[in-house]
């Protein structure tokens, strides 16, 4: 039985190593082939642009990692690229310093991206200067007419004379403060007048059911009278209760039981019986 492995070689004796051929590597022509790989989880969940698989949030793959020379504030941006479990293309993203996240560059597309619903124009000194200008002229007219000034909580605006921020943050910190307060007060006053109507009522029926007792029990006013009467006439000119003491009888076939008298003989000295 031969062995599965062969331990010695046949070598011919015109065998001549060095005329043997030296094979050059084959070189990937992918840019990515040449880069460090890392093990990491996708940040995000994204979809393949070629095939459609869905690629879900914290897949485990072997990336490849690219240091680019793009900087934001002195950091570094770094792009990584995977390739898709089903069809094989590449993918690839970068991180994100500006939003502190993940930015897909080519070969899928992002499923959510948050700070998009995030942008919003940030508003300028002049322009917060003209708007609270036009906020108190609106408040000063409204004066004028006699009609009951808006809550800068429900505006979301604040009076502010010298257009400083800090005094419009802090009147609508009160404003906020003196809303809930008011709240407070009128659920407390709710809760009591709630309490005082259950009393209320707990009272009208306890009398109903004294009433109600009273017609069942057949007990009239004329009888509450006699018995009134009836115990002001035990009563003597002092005002005392007068009492009835009942003595006792004590019954005849009853004697004292007393032990029987026994009597014992004295014994002389000097004398001993035999």
């Amino acid at each position: 039985m031969s062995d599965r492995k062969g331990i010695n070689k046949y070598y011919p004796p015109d065998f001549d190593p060095s005329k043997l051929e030296r094979r050059a590597k084959k070189v990937s022509d992918s840019k990515s082939a040449t880069m460090p790989t890392v093990r990491l989880m996708v940040p995000f969940s994204m979809r393949c642009t070629a095939c459609g698989e869905y690629i879900y949030k914290s897949k485990k793959f072997n990336a490849r990692k690219q240091v680019t020379d793009e900087v934001y504030l002195d950091v570094k941006i770094i792009r990584f690229f995977i390739r898709c479990p089903r069809c094989s293309g590449e993918i690839r993203f970068k991180t994100d310093p500006k939003n502190s996240d993940y930015q897909t560059e080519y070969g899928a597309v992002r499923n959510y991206e948050p700070w998009r619903d995030e942008k919003k124009v940030e508003e300028t000194l002049d322009e917060r200067l003209d708007r609270l200008e036009k906020e108190e002229k609106e408040l000063e007219e409204l004066k004028k007419q006699g009609k009951a000034m808006p809550d800068p909580s429900k505006l979301g605006t604040a009076v502010s004379t010298d257009g400083d921020v800090m005094a419009e943050i802090e009147a609508r910190q009160k404003a906020n403060i003196d809303e809930q307060e008011g709240i407070e007060r009128l659920e407390e006053l709710k809760e009591r007048t709630a309490r005082l109507n259950k009393i209320g009522r707990d009272v009208d029926v306890l009398e109903e059911l004294r009433k109600r007792d009273d017609k069942e029990s057949g007990v009239s006013e004329q009888d509450l009278r006699d018995d009134e009467m009836a115990k002001e006439v035990f009563r003597n000119a002092q005002g005392e209760k007068i009492k009835r003491v009942e003595v006792a009888k004590v019954d005849a076939s009853v004697k004292k039981v007393s032990k029987p008298v026994v009597k014992m003989k004295k014994r002389m000295k000097g004398i001993v019986r035999k």
